[in-house]
């Protein structure tokens, strides 16, 4: 290995480690692990794509040969573990650093604001010992932060914690990507049942193929946000009621609204002792 090439590895593995990641991202996890499709994994996706696609031929030609291999390694936590791999994979990661930034900015949320310059700044490398319940076994290094950044790390553990409720585990957001969700598997058991026709869709669209062909690495490649957005308008005039109505939803942000179930069996279960939100109280 090449003086250095650890470090390239680390650099290559945090810019390509997504690269698999399907339409609506972890939303299109959710319909893969339902209907099994395996190429809907983007974990397995990326690794193929690193191995096997143009990713591979560009590493291998431009860097040195089975660089490409190195990378999905080292994505996988496969072979030596070292420090570098804290870089791809772990609390403090490059990925967490970015989409923290990232996100806040693309939503205009308020929460989740980092020194970023300050926390790179103090940043350091320690060894913290690992074992098995309260017998030490070795150590393994990793990254520390110094005593002048205290302040700055709690703000980015407490802003990655805020990030969940406020954008992720958004009411807003859930509620659409269950729409999209049902919108896909349903798409893929009509076309399993040859009734494309009651989709609304050609048969030469990205989705028609992918369902068609899930464990095609083409039709996959096909798949993005802009596919599935175009798809709806199509959609609406589905025969198949769920498509149909699922997709005008979805285009015209007419939402499923939330309903807290565990505030209303805490309220009929033990009503002197529920204090919720006026709304689920008896009038």
């Amino acid at each position: 290995m090449i003086r250095g090439s650890r470090e390239k590895i680390a650099l290559a593995a945090a810019i390509v480690h997504d690269v698999g990641h399907g339409p609506f991202s972890h939303a299109f996890e959710t319909v893969g692990k339902r209907l099994k499709l395996k190429l809907a994994d983007h974990e397995v996706m990326s690794d193929e794509l690193i191995r096997n696609g143009e990713i591979a031929e560009i590493l291998n030609a431009d860097i040195m040969d089975g660089f490409a291999s190195s990378v999905a390694n080292m994505i996988k936590k496969e072979g030596k573990i070292t420090l570098h791999n804290s870089v791809v994979s772990s609390q403090f990661d490059a990925d967490r650093l970015d989409y923290m930034q990232r996100d806040r900015m693309m939503t205009g949320s308020e929460h989740a604001a980092i020194d970023l310059t300050w926390l790179l700044a103090n940043l350091d490398i320690g060894e913290v010992t690992t074992g098995v319940d309260d017998m030490a076994v070795g150590s393994v290094p990793t990254f520390v932060i110094g005593p002048k950044a205290i302040q700055a790390a709690e703000s980015y553990v407490l802003g990655l914690f805020q990030l969940y409720p406020t954008i992720y585990f958004h009411k807003t957001t859930r509620g659409a990507e269950k729409l999209f969700a049902e919108v896909l598997v349903r798409l893929v058991e009509l076309v399993g049942d040859d009734a494309v026709g009651k989709t609304g869709l050609p048969s030469n669209h990205p989705l028609i193929k992918f369902a068609k062909e899930p464990e095609s690495l083409e039709t996959a490649l096909a798949l993005d946000d802009t596919a599935v957005w175009g798809a709806l308008q199509l959609l609406l005039e589905a025969d198949d009621p769920i498509l149909s109505e699922f997709s005008d939803r979805l285009l015209n942000r007419k939402l499923f609204k939330c309903y807290d179930i565990r505030a209303e069996i805490t309220h009929r279960c033990d009503p002197p002792q529920f204090d919720g939100p006026a709304k689920y109280r008896e009038n």
